[in-house]
């Protein structure tokens, strides 16, 4: 359990877990990924590690999830990622809070290629327990379909902007 964090994927994931249930994992990389047309050239900020998933050797509509430590935060909460999805074939990214037995619930989507660079989703929800974010990533039809994430944080509070 954790108050609230910040994660660079610089020194490992900080306490976050590749989902048991879903179908592939996240990968940490340095630098570019493997297929041309698709990933980033380097993490948020231009050096150090990220995660991504790798779109080669997967199937359409397969899911990595990455599940964060329990939070013990309550009231407003503020979630950010710095993503990127440049591909032809990218599907999507969804950010997902989860408290007690209840159901995910979807509080972010992403779908498709965005610009060739890092794009930054904050989201604000209110909670009155402690809760988990899960960060899905979902496989396109092609090998050009790498999402990445970087520089997750979850802090109390408004969102700053």
């Amino acid at each position: 359990t954790t108050k609230p964090f910040n994660c660079s994927f610089d020194n490992g994931i900080c306490g976050w877990t590749q989902d048991q249930q879903d179908d592939f994992d996240w990968s940490e990389i340095a630098g570019q990924t493997q297929t041309l047309g698709t990933g980033p050239p380097s993490a948020h900020g231009g050096k150090g590690y990220y995660l991504y998933i790798e779109a080669s050797y997967k199937r359409y509509g397969q899911k990595a999830r990455l599940v964060s430590p329990l939070v013990k935060s309550v009231g407003m909460i503020c979630v950010s990622v710095y993503y990127y999805m440049y591909g032809s074939d990218v599907k999507d990214f969804k950010i997902y809070v989860v408290s007690g037995s209840n159901s995910p619930q979807q509080i972010f989507t992403k779908s498709g290629s965005s610009r060739w660079r890092w794009i930054q989703a904050q989201v604000q929800f209110q909670t009155l327990s402690p809760f988990n974010v899960i960060l899905e990533a979902t496989r396109g039809r092609g090998i050009r379909g790498d999402i990445a994430i970087d520089d997750v944080a979850v802090n109390e509070g408004f969102c700053k902007r």
